[in-house]
């Protein structure tokens, strides 16, 4: 059985043993104005209702989180070419995360990477990255941080800002292999934030906390235990080897619209997207 398979064979498994948790998990890609009360509310069967109380950012559509074009006739093209959740303003430049993680991931040491965006106060946001080395180097982590940035200078330039890194053992990931980037920003900007109910392991964020407040991040409150399953990663903006693969087919087996832009005419539409009332 192929990787990717199997892979959907755990999905599919899982979505069925606990289609709460399941899809709770994957809605946490759409923008919401107000957070569900619960995600499945089936007291009155037969009729169910799935995220009730929830306001997605757009009230009567989906926010997708994916970012395409218009052209100048009204069609909507089937390029996806981005995640808006995977952008950041740095000075006012609008700069993708993801970018960076392809260039640091490029590094001959490193195994596993995730790019976010911490707060500053003179520029708005700067991008702050984790780097897990692969098994057997030994060189200082030093050189290597300092080699990733000059990477990222050398091929996205220096508007991009990048000049913070930091190595870690591992990252915080839901069970389905997801970086928990939403989590990890808030920790950064010391906001409350809570442990997600599908994390993977719950101590790998005291973890990353204790290494931010070596850089003078992570300053604020301790988490809440997420009581609902729910996975908090948001802007995890969710794609990097099979990790984040997996969570970008968490996007896609739900209806949302996955990162496979490719050639493909368009389609006209009228409204922004489709009506969920």
């Amino acid at each position: 059985m192929t990787a990717p398979q199997d892979l959907y064979d755990r999905m599919h498994a899982r979505s069925l043993a606990d289609p709460a948790g399941f899809w709770g998990e994957a809605a946490e890609d759409i923008a919401w104005i107000r957070r569900w009360d619960r995600v499945l509310d089936d007291g009155g069967a037969p009729f169910r209702r799935w995220f009730a109380g929830g306001l997605p950012d757009y009230p009567g559509y989906y926010q997708t989180g994916d970012a395409g074009f218009i052209d100048g006739d009204g069609y909507v093209h089937i390029h996806i070419m981005t995640r808006t959740d995977d952008i950041i303003n740095v000075a006012g430049h609008r700069l993708s995360t993801g970018a960076m993680e392809e260039v640091l991931a490029s590094h001959r040491d490193v195994a596993e990477c995730a790019v976010i965006g911490v707060a500053d106060a003179l520029k708005g946001q700067v991008p702050l990255g984790f780097l897990c080395l692969k098994a057997g180097v030994d060189r200082p982590q030093a050189a290597i941080v300092k080699e990733v940035v000059q990477l990222v200078r050398d091929r996205i330039g220096p508007v991009a800002d990048f000049k913070r890194a930091v190595v870690v053992e591992r990252l915080p990931k839901t069970r389905s292999g997801k970086i928990l980037r939403g989590t990890m920003q808030k920790i950064a900007d010391g906001q409350d934030h809570k442990v997600p109910a599908a994390i993977d392991d719950p101590a790998i964020l005291p973890e990353i906390a204790e290494v931010l407040r070596t850089l003078g991040y992570a300053m604020g409150n301790a988490p809440e235990r997420d009581t609902e399953n729910n996975d908090n990663g948001g802007n995890d903006d969710v794609e990097q080897s099979m990790g984040r693969s997996a969570g970008r087919l968490v996007s896609r087996r739900e209806g949302l619209a996955g990162e496979c832009g490719g050639a493909g005419g368009g389609r006209r539409v009228d409204r922004a997207g489709p009506d969920i009332r």
